[in-house]
């Protein structure tokens, strides 16, 4: 008898447990996401995805693209030698960060990021992140073979508010933060600021020259601009602007016994400046939406290294490259309660230009110097859609057409070389 009320005790409490929970479960709040470049319940995407709202951000204290990873289950990045290029990786899969083309897509407010140059971007008023696992290349096209990258800006509305932060840590880190936003003309007009200064000592000094190896220093700042002139219309024009000086490489000789000091006879410095511009315009008619993305990125990445950590001028390297990218994409979606559709167009144009000078007392060290100019041009058109045959199936389907051509100058041997690709990439999916 008593084995039994035991039994029933146990049964009745796993009830009430499993109801509470379920009425829990029935309390959450929706999760929209644009992964798939529309506006949908997270439930309904059937992509491996890991999403950041605004509290998450905060309560993770993330700052930057490499916070991200510490948070996100198969997503690394490599930063070899601390310094501001790096190379992102999902499921094991990226690309070396010397050939500078990454293998996950970033996109911040529209802007890509398909180079590993000034991938690891300040994030600052972040009102979500997606980071999307897998292949995306029907949607997102090239440099999207590991996955892709959302990350999207605060809208500024009606709502008057702002925030300042400050931190302090070890090795005299200071981080001062800042973001305000708010109307200038209620329901038409809007602007939000942000910024973000950030200065730490390194942990390694240079006896010969009796100076700091590795400091940080770095400023950052953006300015989002939105304009509804009417109900179906929204415009945002953004704008930021990230100055970042890294110091030295945070590495040492092999066969060091101190990893915290070393003997060069010059300073070494990573000095990158990344500008970003984007333009959106949303229309609304019905049950259509049509968007409009327009977007410049510029980075400049110089460094010097004295790769030979000694006193004699033996291999110093000098490395000046600049990117420029321009896109635009236009997109037309509809939802229904069955269908959901999108199809688009994408270009974009890039040029990479620059390379690296090696100086030495040895003649034969001196000839590996170069430069080079890579230029690109893209053009894709995507379809997307996805079928709801009942309550519990759905069936999405996708294709992608690709052409993409790119040219080498290589001013050292006065050469040049150019290429012509063309994909298709079809996407089929059952949820």
């Amino acid at each position: 008898m008593k084995k039994r009320k035991i039994v029933l005790s146990f049964i009745i409490s796993f009830i009430l447990v499993n109801n509470s929970f379920a009425n829990d479960m029935k309390s959450l709040d929706t999760v929209t996401v644009t992964a798939q470049k529309m506006e949908e319940n997270i439930q309904d995407v059937p992509v491996s995805l890991t999403v950041f709202d605004e509290f998450a951000i905060e309560d993770r204290n993330i700052k930057s693209v490499k916070d991200i990873a510490q948070y996100t289950p198969n997503f690394t990045i490599f930063n070899p030698g601390d310094w501001g290029t790096v190379a992102p990786s999902i499921r094991g899969l990226y690309s070396d960060v010397a050939m500078t083309s990454s293998t996950v897509s970033m996109y911040i407010d529209g802007v890509p990021t398909q180079s590993t140059m000034g991938y690891d971007a300040v994030l600052e008023d972040i009102e979500r992140i997606e980071v999307l696992k897998g292949p995306q290349g029907t949607l997102y096209g090239k440099n999207a073979e590991a996955g892709a990258i959302n990350i999207i800006t605060k809208k500024p509305n009606n709502e008057t508010k702002g925030k300042i932060g400050l931190e302090f840590g070890s090795d005299n880190k200071k981080a001062y933060t800042f973001n305000a936003s708010g109307a200038i003309i209620k329901d038409k007009f809007y602007v939000g600021v942000s910024g973000k200064l950030y200065e730490k000592d390194g942990y390694m000094t240079n006896k010969y020259l009796n100076t700091d190896h590795n400091n940080r220093k770095s400023k950052y700042g953006k300015v989002n601009l939105r304009y509804t002139p009417t109900d179906n219309l929204d415009i945002s024009f953004i704008s930021s602007k990230h100055k970042r000086d890294d110091g030295a490489l945070s590495v040492n000789k092999a066969t060091a016994q101190n990893l915290k000091e070393v003997n060069n006879d010059v300073s070494d410095f990573a000095k990158l400046e990344s500008t970003a511009h984007s333009l959106k315009i949303d229309y609304n008619f019905g049950q259509y939406n049509l968007s409009s993305v327009t977007a410049y990125k510029k980075d400049h990445d110089l460094r010097f290294a004295d790769y030979d950590y000694s006193t004699v001028k033996s291999y110093h390297s000098l490395m000046d490259v600049t990117y420029e990218n321009l896109s635009q994409e236009v997109k037309l979606n509809s939802q229904t309660d069955t269908l959901t559709w999108l199809a688009g167009i994408y270009a974009d144009k890039s040029e990479s230009k620059g390379g690296t000078t090696v100086d030495s007392i040895y003649p034969s060290m001196r000839a590996r110097g170069n430069q080079n100019t890579t230029e690109d041009s893209s053009l894709g058109l995507f379809s997307h859609a996805n079928y709801k045959i009942n309550d519990k199936l759905s069936i999405l389907g996708g294709l992608r057409y690709d052409i993409d051509e790119k040219s080498l100058t290589d001013k050292k041997t006065n050469t040049k070389l150019d290429m012509s690709y063309s994909e298709i990439s079809p996407k089929l999916a059952f949820n």
